[in-house]
């Protein structure tokens, strides 16, 4: 009898885990950042399909390969020195990256990177539409600031109070003014 319980609750706590492997899967793989996991000599032992979909391989084509083989040029770049170093120290560092990228052009993450276990994990978020609207804002900042600039008419910024608060070179010729 006893023996029958040992048996149930081994299926039952196996179920369990296969649930909870199920959850975390799933998680992982509707998730919209990319999730890497490696080992402690910084092999590949897991990564979601939006990382996938960053790389541009099957999972059987990372999963055991080490991030050398998977990321060109990631020791001239020096970060593999600051993966290492996150690995010994277990202080995570965060850097926002530009990635090259054969099919989607220019990339842009944050990826963050920290320790796991023995292992190391990487959280890549893709900010690529905020940094191209950043970048969208700042030409059309230049863009109205050089207008306003070079306008033969005076042009006076003020605020709702009634105080100048920005001025063009023609206004300040013409009112006399300099800001």
């Amino acid at each position: 009898l006893n023996q029958i319980k040992i048996k149930k609750d081994e299926e039952i706590a196996k179920a369990a885990l296969r649930e909870n492997e199920e959850r975390l899967s799933s998680f992982m793989d509707t998730a919209s950042d990319c999730f890497y996991l490696l080992d402690s000599n910084l092999n590949f032992i897991e990564i979601n399909q939006k990382g996938l979909e960053l790389i541009g391989k099957d999972k059987k084509d990372i999963v055991g390969k080490n991030i050398i083989e998977i990321v060109p040029g990631i020791k001239t770049s020096g970060r593999y020195e600051q993966h290492l170093e996150v690995m010994r120290t277990g202080q995570p560092f965060v850097i926002d990256d530009n990635i090259p990228h054969p099919v989607f052009g220019d990339l842009h993450f944050v990826l963050k990177s920290f320790r796991v276990g023995d292992g190391l994990g990487f959280i890549a978020s893709d900010i690529t539409e905020r940094k191209q609207a950043e970048e969208a804002l700042r030409e059309s900042e230049d863009k109205h600031r050089n207008l306003f600039e070079t306008m033969a008419q005076g042009v006076v910024y003020q605020s709702a109070d009634g105080r100048i608060t920005s001025a063009n070179s023609a206004a300040e010729r013409i009112l006399g003014l300099t800001l």
